[in-house]
């Protein structure tokens, strides 16, 4: 493989992810490695279940303990699941990320990172 070959060369890309890629200016390999993020976010500390804080965006480190369940809302699908640390269990939501339906797997230990909110009564 050569850093002139296509995004296509690469194992996974196809048509419709190299369509994304050429939006974003990208056609080849070497692009691909050339390019950077806008910003980063960087996460000084890890915070535990029972001390997060309503209205902060806050990480923690927690195992996933009840496999995630697909809803949806006027058509946007909903994942939501269950994650546990050593102080406490926490509800987790994402917004049109059905993907993770598969790829999140029981007993595995993840960082979420995201803003804490109050949905009845009960923080998620």
């Amino acid at each position: 493989m050569q850093l002139t070959d296509p995004v296509t060369g690469i194992k996974g890309v196809g048509d419709k992810t190299a369509g994304l890629f050429a939006k974003m200016g990208i056609t080849n390999i070497e692009q691909l490695f050339e390019y950077f993020p806008k910003n980063y976010e960087k996460v000084d500390s890890l915070e535990k279940i029972d001390g997060l804080t309503e209205g902060k965006v806050a990480a923690i480190e927690a195992s996933l303990v009840r496999l995630p369940q697909l809803n949806r809302n006027r058509n946007l699908p909903v994942l939501s699941a269950r994650f546990r640390d050593d102080s406490g269990e926490i509800n987790v939501v994402w917004f049109r990320m059905a993907f993770l339906l598969n790829q999140l797997k029981m007993g595995v230990h993840y960082i979420l990172r995201g803003q804490v909110v109050r949905k009845n009564g009960v923080l998620v």
